[in-house]
């Protein structure tokens, strides 16, 4: 038990950003049982998938815990980017490690809501979403209809969903493709593309 407790604090110290402006910077993370950062070797995967459309994007990080997705998307010239975490403390170190890299973004926001109340409030509109929400929870799938109904996403919008490997997700072919997807450790990260019915 101790070993494993030390194991996840090294993870968390060893956070990093992968590429762009503040590439190699280490990411300062609050340790916190809850908290179960996107590890550097998949979060490299990812924006290697999202490389010709991440510049210029609206970015959401959505249960964004460390913020390392939303971060590392800024990195790479992600126009703007809004941040919703839950819980109180994680906002608050949230907004620390944004003073620290990118102090003056007016396109910064972090916000501490419950992501399902931000959606059905908010009219903002993203071209890249990304989820990585508590494992065990079931809080994808209705995400994903309140994303779709509230009208947050346009045609091509990405949407990046990392859950435990035994979650099998089923969206509607009519709206989403399947665009990658990768199984590592306990994680299955996979990325969608939403077709929107009205182009």
């Amino acid at each position: 038990m101790y070993k494993k407790h030390k194991k996840k604090i090294k993870n968390f110290q060893n956070l990093r950003i992968i590429g762009g402006k503040w590439r190699r910077r280490k990411l300062p993370t609050m340790y916190h049982s809850c908290l179960r950062p996107t590890t550097n070797k998949a979060k490299e995967m990812l924006f290697n998938w999202l490389i010709p459309v991440i510049s210029g994007s609206h970015c959401l990080d959505g249960f964004a815990g460390s913020g390392s997705l939303g971060i590392e998307a800024l990195s790479r010239q992600a126009s703007k980017v809004t941040f919703i975490e839950k819980n109180y403390k994680s906002s608050v170190n949230l907004n620390k490690i944004i003073d620290i890299f990118d102090p003056n973004n007016n396109d910064i926001k972090v916000i501490n809501v419950d992501l399902h109340k931000w959606l059905k409030k908010s009219n903002e509109i993203y071209n890249i979403v990304f989820l990585d929400p508590p494992f065990r929870k079931d809080l994808i799938h209705t995400t994903i209809e309140l994303l779709v109904q509230y009208n947050h996403l346009i045609h091509n919008s990405w949407v990046y969903i990392e859950t435990e490997k035994t979650n099998k997700l089923y969206f509607s072919e009519k709206y989403w493709k399947l665009y990658r997807n990768k199984t590592i450790g306990n994680s299955m990260h996979q990325l969608f593309t939403f077709n929107s019915l009205e182009t």
